[in-house]
């Protein structure tokens, strides 16, 4: 049977596995799994290399959605979450190697023990080298019995952990968007007279209200007309300005201004001159500029109000970078509509119609950074990957080439990744499935992997739910990045319908990820 005709069944007998609701559950992904370890038990393998571009895919996916965000919830939460990673890591470690002793396992044997059971080939990569061809086959051999099965026991888990602790996954998907709107709440749009003595006489420029308190002021009513708010324009007595803002920088302008109007600036005055426009950046030949560089205000008119990038609301700035996709409001003088429009783009079309050499630019050059050595390991495909898409979801562009994708583009690539490596993953797994379960020896190998990968989630789960009180959204993304399993994340996202929780999974991931390579490096100078 060719490799092609294997991949489709597999793919399309377990999406259709994966579909079926089993009371009120699905098995999604692991659909895909579950047949294409049939398929590997009799002996219909799909290439290695179909897993690898698969997770490639995958990860670069996830690394472009989280990109924009990262560096600010890192600072937020990433150094409390990664103790959770290095505590667990560490207890499922030790755990292991004792289980190891009294089954007589040899300490290279335990070795790749605890790397099949975190999934983790970083951690393997410096035993490989340091105990070279004598201990390497018991390595190799005892990571691969007990990866596919621990990699497995991690998908059933986080699938099964909602109803494990008895959760509402409505209405806690509901308190923690409620939750995420109060801590970043939308701008809002408010009005303030200025009675302040000392702003009157003064230009905009002067005051600089952006760089004061943080908002943008998108009309100006004087004497029942509208007033284009430009950098010269000089504030009066009594004037009425128009804000936009988060609520506490607008409570700070009106300590500035002196007090907030209580009133609405008419309707038919408001949008006599000026009128609020939504515009998507499509326009190639702006992106990376500041918005300062535009100009926008001395040639259309407009003020840019709100920036939306992917999931995130940008500052708005005269040093404001943008970025390809970027979703700006903006109030524009009515004349001036259709001018603004053609500098920023605002082609839909265009923007769906992703070109695809910037990703396979971004998995190449992840691929390169793999190769890098640090010390004795090197970084790895996967983690070049994942830090290569982070840093093109930061910076969007560089120069000509677009990295920035649209969301219905992100989902198919996070989702074919993920059917891939699922499948040939399986196919792997089943091969010698049955003979591994009928020996002694594999059977406490997968036991074991089975038992501490379950241990190690659900110390995880115990402390972000218990202990730090997270909201079921954020505890499964602990727990799958505790042990740096995106697809785990991927299951997580489908069963919350909410992929919020992306931001959660990567402050988390690097010390998922580094912190078995840490007692990788243990096992070598305990007993190397």
């Amino acid at each position: 049977m060719s490799q092609i005709l294997i991949l489709l069944l597999v793919l399309s007998t377990g999406s259709l596995l994966g579909s079926i609701p089993i009371k009120g559950f699905y098995l999604e992904s692991l659909g895909i799994l579950i047949v294409g370890m049939i398929f590997g038990h009799y002996g219909h393998v799909i290439n290695p290399i179909i897993m690898e571009f698969g997770l490639a895919l995958f990860i670069y996916g996830i690394a472009l959605q989280i990109g924009p965000g990262f560096i600010e919830n890192f600072k937020k939460d990433g150094i409390k979450l990664s103790f959770i990673a290095l505590i667990m890591t560490f207890f499922v470690g030790i755990v292991t190697f004792i289980i190891g002793h009294f089954s007589g396992f040899s300490p290279r044997e335990s070795g790749g023990l605890f790397s099949g059971i975190y999934n983790n080939a970083l951690s393997l990569a410096p035993l490989l080298n340091h105990f070279g061809s004598s201990g390497s086959s018991e390595i190799s051999r005892n990571f691969g019995a007990v990866y596919p099965f621990a990699f497995a026991g991690a998908m059933i888990f986080i699938a099964f952990l909602p109803k494990i602790m008895r959760i509402n996954i409505d209405k806690e998907v509901k308190d923690y968007e409620d939750y995420q709107h109060s801590q970043n709440p939308a701008p809002e749009t408010r009005c303030f007279k200025a009675v302040n003595p000392g702003v009157a006489g003064k230009e905009l420029s002067e005051l600089n209200l952006p760089g004061l308190v943080g908002v943008t002021i998108a009309r100006i009513f004087r004497n029942g007309k509208t007033v284009v708010p430009e950098h010269n324009t000089v504030l009066l007595q009594n004037d009425i300005l128009e804000a936009i803002g988060q609520p506490a920088a607008l409570a700070h302008l009106e300590t500035v201004l002196g007090e907030q109007w209580s009133k609405k600036i008419p309707w038919k005055e408001r949008t006599s001159i000026l009128v609020d426009r939504r515009y998507l950046v499509t326009n190639k030949s702006i992106v990376g500029k500041r918005l300062s560089e535009l100009h926008l205000q001395e040639r259309y008119g407009a003020t840019v109000t709100r920036i939306r990038r992917g999931e995130v609301d940008i500052p708005v700035t005269k040093n404001t970078k943008l970025v390809y996709g970027d979703r700006i409001t903006a109030v524009v003088k009515k004349q001036m509509i259709s001018e603004l429009e053609k500098i920023l783009g605002n082609n839909l079309q265009t923007f769906t119609k992703q070109e695809l050499y910037p990703v396979a630019l971004g998995l190449a050059i992840g691929a390169l950074i793999g190769l890098i050595k640090i010390g004795p390991m090197k970084v790895g495909f996967s983690a070049g990957v994942l830090l290569t898409g982070m840093v093109a979801g930061r910076i969007g562009n560089l120069g000509p080439i677009v990295f920035t994708v649209s969301a219905q583009a992100n989902h198919v690539l996070k989702r074919l990744g993920l059917m891939l490596f699922m499948a040939a993953l399986g196919t792997m797994s089943g091969v010698g499935l049955i003979d591994g379960l009928a020996s002694i020896k594999g059977l406490v190998l997968i036991v074991t992997g089975i038992l501490m990968i379950t241990t190690a989630l659900s110390l995880a789960a115990f402390i972000a739910r218990k202990i730090m009180k997270r909201n079921i959204v954020e505890t499964m993304a602990i727990v799958a990045g505790s042990i740096a399993c995106t697809p785990a994340l991927e299951l997580s996202n489908a069963q919350m319908k909410n992929d919020d929780s992306t931001v959660t999974y990567a402050s988390i991931y690097p010390m998922g990820i580094m912190a078995p390579v840490f007692f990788a490096q243990i096992i070598i100078m305990v007993f190397g």
